[in-house]
């Protein structure tokens, strides 16, 4: 009884010691006058305008999420969608448990729509067509930014966006029930719950699913580039459209703390490479995560608003009529 705890105990100081470690070396490559001099030299408007569109996105990302529940035949507004999105992003970016923000989303919704594998499927698909999209966006940007990275870091993109699609295919057009069968892995029906749900949601909402992807990764993009002009980071616009994909595939990696020290190593490792300090870099890297840090603020305020109805409406009905 007590190894699976266990486990999850040496899980969790393993992703410690991951944050620790690589935010250790960060801050070593850094001259804290450099970050003193971008943060008193800061843009408010151009700020502003990042803190907007890094909002925006999460609305995005539940209309997003809308056109593929609606196909699932899950009865959640919009509205109760976007509220979700807002404390999912709460629990991923707050608060230091094993729990992450697309995993409160699956079950809340699951629990309100009596439809468990409805609606973690319509999570898990929405993330990885998101994810898809960016990647795809990543490859398509080196036909017209030729030149500005490295081969290796050209070889990086093109395979990650290869692996995406790869995944998706086999995700779709494999029999996981079979192939669990005989490996004896049980756990690879889970996989085969997903392609179900793709099955069930159609094309044609993954497809309008997908556009709302492109413009999601126009405001994910747009928000780092105004932070980076509020900094006084002057470099082709381009660099964003190829950095944003790898830094979020790097998120979706389980080893870190919400992410710490991934995040952080990757921005001051990739933008160093065009040309920009590691200091303005690592602010750069902080400020974005401080933003998605205020919609999870956002989220607990809404958390927090649900459950006062809740207990509201839960005593209101006690009372004698």
């Amino acid at each position: 009884m007590n190894r699976p705890r266990s486990f999850t105990t040496v899980k969790n100081v393993a992703k410690v010691l991951v944050s620790v470690i690589l935010l250790s070396l960060v801050l070593r490559g850094v001259v804290w006058e450099d970050i003193r001099r971008a943060l008193g030299g800061v843009r408010l408007p151009c700020l502003a305008v990042a803190a907007a569109l890094s909002v925006l996105s999460v609305v995005i990302r539940a209309v997003r999420w809308k056109l593929l529940t609606d196909s699932l035949g899950i009865g959640a507004s919009l509205r109760s969608l976007v509220k979700l999105y807002f404390v999912g992003t709460f629990f991923s970016n707050l608060l230091p448990t094993g729990v992450g923000g697309d995993a409160v989303r699956a079950y809340e919704l699951s629990r309100q729509t009596k439809s468990p594998a409805s609606g973690v499927g319509s999570v898990v698909i929405e993330r990885a067509l998101g994810l898809l999209v960016q990647l795809t966006i990543g490859s398509v940007a080196l036909v017209f930014a030729s030149g500005l990275i490295g081969s290796s870091l050209e070889l990086v993109i093109v395979l990650l966006g290869a692996a995406g699609w790869a995944g998706c295919v086999l995700l779709v057009y494999c029999d996981w029930s079979r192939l669990a069968a005989l490996l004896r892995m049980p756990v690879l029906h889970k996989l085969q719950s997903a392609a179900d749900v793709v099955r069930s949601c159609g094309w044609s909402p993954i497809w309008r699913a997908g556009l709302v992807s492109l413009v999601l990764s126009a405001v994910l993009i747009g928000t780092n580039y105004m932070v980076a002009l509020a900094l006084g980071v002057a470099i082709n616009p381009w660099y964003f459209v190829l950095f944003v994909p790898i830094i979020s595939s790097l998120l979706l990696l389980p080893v870190s703390v919400s992410g710490w020290g991934v995040r952080e190593w990757a921005y001051v490792h990739l933008f160093s490479s065009a040309g920009v300090i590691p200091a303005q870099a690592l602010t750069l890297s902080v400020l974005v995560q401080t933003m998605a840090m205020g919609n999870g603020l956002i989220g607990a305020l809404c958390n927090a608003a649900g459950g006062i109805a809740a207990l509201a409406k839960r005593d209101a009905g006690k009372r004698p009529g």
